[in-house]
């Protein structure tokens, strides 16, 4: 088969299976990493600096970075360099130390299958069809963009005019010629903040900022430098109820959410751009397999992030939608050093499997009640450091409210919180001794809303 015809993920898919392709062994590693963006470059840095130079990346885009390479808004690197970088600036730091250690990677190489041996199927146009055998897997694919299709916003299909708003933030970095004067952005998540940005700077009019929710989602600085700097009319509770255009959009009709009697307004436009959230890039997780949180639209994963196959870890974006990309990075540095043991425990015959009953070990389950996206989702009391952190969200604003941590159905710890906002990921630690001397088979995260 020639290798030109192979265009899609879903093609591939077909290809691996078909006996004829015969898949290059390209060698085995002790840890293969999924992704070279902020997750992946942070983890395989922390391995190396641990003492593991048995490495490999694997990256489907054309360079390291992942879509900070085309993120031109600064706001990036404040709480672990004390500096403000713009995206790609930060990442380009994380890719100059890959090159410093001289950490392999492969570009323009996409993952098609991870099997339970921990053998990667991957195809590029240089190397066709290639075959990775790993003794530890850090899956840092990152997230994908809601499109606009998911919104099932009616009206015409023009030919121009309607973009994501990471496409967009692509093809403007890559030096495209996108002929734009007058814009509304739908969904307020980081990256239409910062796109909103970028237009602004090149001349571009943004007519409206509409958020179908009556929250920003994305950061609060964003929103200032973004929004409130360019003075930008946001409409919170608003959507785009119809797209008027053939081949070039013309218009969109404006929704108001909270007051549906109130008749759509039409706006002449000649861009829309869709920044309606992310989604955790799970495909081939759950080809393995894998179940999914319906909280977290990733894998289920214990203490150590390590998914319900032995040795494979998830990290970023892939694992939930994070809100500051340093706790990305912070989370890759903590996952570096556990894959760096995990493997170091296999070497010495020394068994580590954290999703097995063990002996010496408690299973607690991880409850949610009142909130979201709660990480991690199950630990091991053998397992457990010092401390344990536990991240979450909530599903609106409150106001006042606390948080209660419950071993089994007693109260552990009261934390007051006030307030609470869907856009931010929230935190608590938990001590492990306490833990052990409680000696619970549940822990519960509970939201309790205050008067």
């Amino acid at each position: 088969m020639d290798k030109k015809t192979l265009k899609t993920v879903s093609e591939l898919r077909v290809v691996k299976h078909i006996k004829e392709v015969v898949a290059s062994f390209m060698g085995k590693f002790d840890a293969v990493i999924i992704g070279g963006g902020p997750s992946g470059l942070s983890a395989a840095l922390s391995l190396y600096e641990n003492g593991e130079k048995s490495i490999m990346i694997l990256e489907r885009e054309g360079r390291l970075g992942g879509v900070l390479t085309s993120c031109t808004q600064d706001g990036f690197g404040m709480e672990l360099l004390n500096e403000s970088l713009s995206g790609k600036e930060f990442v380009s730091r994380l890719v100059k130390k890959i090159d410093e250690c001289k950490i392999p990677y492969k570009l323009n190489t996409t993952v098609v299958a991870i099997n339970k041996d921990k053998t990667i199927e991957a195809v590029s146009p240089d190397g066709g069809m290639m075959r990775f055998e790993a003794k530890c897997i850090i899956y840092a694919l990152g997230a994908r963009e809601k499109s606009r299709g998911s919104l099932n916003i009616p009206g015409s299909r023009p030919i121009e005019g309607v973009y994501s708003a990471g496409s967009l933030q692509k093809l403007l970095e890559e030096g495209a010629n996108i002929k734009m004067k007058d814009v509304v952005i739908l969904g307020s998540d980081d990256v239409g903040l910062s796109v909103a940005n970028r237009l602004v700077k090149s001349g571009v009019t943004i007519k409206a900022f509409l958020e179908p929710q009556d929250f920003i989602q994305g950061s609060n600085y964003n929103k200032e430098k973004s929004i409130d700097n360019n003075n930008i009319e946001l409409k919170l509770s608003h959507t785009v109820s119809a797209i008027i255009g053939k081949k070039k959009l013309e218009k969109v009709k404006i929704r108001n959410l909270k007051n549906p009697t109130e008749k759509d307004v039409e706006i002449d436009v000649d861009t829309l751009v869709v920044s309606v959230g992310l989604i955790p890039e799970c495909s081939l997780l759950e080809d393995l397999g894998l179940s999914l949180s319906p909280s977290t639209n990733g894998p289920y994963v214990n203490e150590s992030l390590e998914s319900a196959i032995d040795g494979l870890f998830v990290i970023g974006n892939a694992l939930y939608v994070h809100d500051i990309i340093e706790h990305i990075t912070e989370e890759a540095l903590f996952v570096g050093k556990l894959a760096y043991l995990y493997i170091k425990s296999l070497q010495s015959n020394v068994s580590t499997n954290q999703n097995s009953a063990n002996k010496n070990g408690t299973d607690i389950t991880l409850v949610e009640d009142g909130i979201r996206s709660l990480v991690p989702m199950t630990i091991n009391t053998l397992n457990l450091k010092e401390f344990i952190t536990l991240t979450f969200r909530v599903s609106k604003v409150v106001r006042s409210a606390k948080i209660v941590v419950f071993f089994d159905q007693k109260p552990y710890e009261e934390v007051l919180k006030s307030p609470l906002f869907p856009n931010v990921v929230y935190s608590i630690r938990i001590a492990r001794n306490d833990i052990l001397h409680f000696s619970p088979s549940k822990i519960t995260v509970s939201l309790q809303e205050l008067n």
